[in-house]
């Protein structure tokens, strides 16, 4: 005799083989879906003109309910709109340091792209910024110093020549072990470099 399946679509002999779990879970799934069948048009219609006429029967019973719901969609609508005009507000006064913001960081994504796929030509660019003219370990130094700055994005491609000079100035206040002081340093109370300046120290009669 072939089996015919039950109610929730499966046959007697693979619903008993099913965890206790599984059942429960399938019944549930088929509760929901037929415990509230689909209305008809004319049903809907029905139940419409039932819900007005109760309405209408029950009008002064009602009023309180209906004003308390406007009052507090009132409120609601009201907290709404005093957060969308603060946030009007803070992005149109915020507006340029957000597109600064952006901006850096197009900037930087750039970078750290560019160097990636293309690590010889930014080599080429900050090789043609730094200055032949200062000694070739302080310049590989910089040089180094630029790569790995471009890297790790707090050098942007299109800053590289404008940049460079500080680069430079950071290695010399770094490893520079003759600093250039000014005259006028105090060395005492009430004496300076350029109190203790001779003839004869400064090499010329």
């Amino acid at each position: 005799m072939d089996e015919e399946p039950n109610k929730y679509g499966f046959l007697p002999s693979v619903w008993a083989a099913m965890a206790k779990e599984e059942r429960r879970r399938h019944s549930k799934n088929w509760g929901a879906r037929n415990r509230y069948p689909t209305r008809t048009k004319a049903q809907k219609q029905r139940m419409r003109q039932l819900q007005k006429e109760f309405r209408e029967r029950n009008r002064e019973r009602l009023l309180p309910y209906w004003k308390a719901r406007r009052d507090a969609a009132k409120l609601v609508e009201g907290a709404r709109e005093k957060e969308r005009a603060y946030q009007r507000d803070y992005y149109w006064k915020t507006i340029e340091k957000q597109r600064a913001r952006n901006k850096r960081r197009y900037a930087k994504e750039r970078s750290i792209k560019k160097i990636t796929l293309s690590p010889d030509e930014v080599f080429k660019l900050i090789n043609k910024a730094v200055s032949r003219a200062i000694p070739k370990f302080v310049r590989d130094d910089v040089i180094a110093e630029m790569c790995l700055a471009v890297l790790e994005g707090k050098l942007f491609i299109e800053n590289i020549g404008k940049e460079a000079s500080k680069f430079l100035a950071a290695h010399n206040r770094a490893f520079d072990h003759f600093k250039t002081i000014s005259v006028d340093t105090k060395i005492s109370e009430g004496v300076t470099i350029l109190d203790t300046l001779t003839q004869e120290s400064l090499g010329y009669v």
